[in-house]
């Protein structure tokens, strides 16, 4: 496999941008990218979040994958002490993660839905080499918590404080 992990992360980012667009939400998925082909779940359900990552590691034990992409659908929120998805001043984003053995690389943005259509708010944000195995658990350990909405809107905070939007 001689696939480059920002291009297929940018590739998965541009088509979910595209289905918020035109449909104003967006399932979550995991691409799987093995030597055999590209294989896929979706919908992939994130509602428990230790089952989710044990899931994706079985599978990429069991397919030998070399690359994961994993899309779904977080609230960001700059709240410290509460969390996202219940934080009042909570907002909806696209993340789109990759992940080889090399490294990671996140791409999210946030958007606004009436459940028909969305749009796109703000710029895209890009993370490299952040929060490495926090979504799989596999490829290399992570001393990051589980709160990886959190952290990216943490980053989404500073960039708007120190004037990056």
């Amino acid at each position: 496999m001689n696939l480059n992990l920002e291009t297929e992360v940018q590739k998965h980012f541009d088509i979910s941008v595209q289905c918020i667009l035109h449909h104003g939400k967006l399932n979550s998925k995991v691409y799987l990218y093995t030597d055999e082909g590209l294989l896929f779940k979706d919908p992939f359900d994130f509602s428990n979040r230790e089952l989710a990552k044990r899931t994706i590691k079985s599978m990429i034990v069991k397919t030998t994958a070399e690359m994961v992409i994993i899309i779904y659908q977080a609230f960001l929120s700059n709240s410290l002490n509460i969390p996202p998805s219940k934080a009042p001043d909570r907002r909806k984003a696209i993340c789109v993660y990759g992940e080889t053995r090399e490294g990671c690389f996140v791409l999210y943005q946030e958007y606004e839905s009436n459940g028909t259509h969305g749009s796109m708010l703000g710029e895209k944000v890009i993370v490299k080499d952040m929060f490495y195995g926090n979504l799989t658990g596999f490829f290399k350990y992570s001393q990051v918590s589980n709160l990886l909405p959190l952290l990216l809107s943490n980053l989404q905070s500073k960039k708007i404080k120190e004037g990056g939007e």
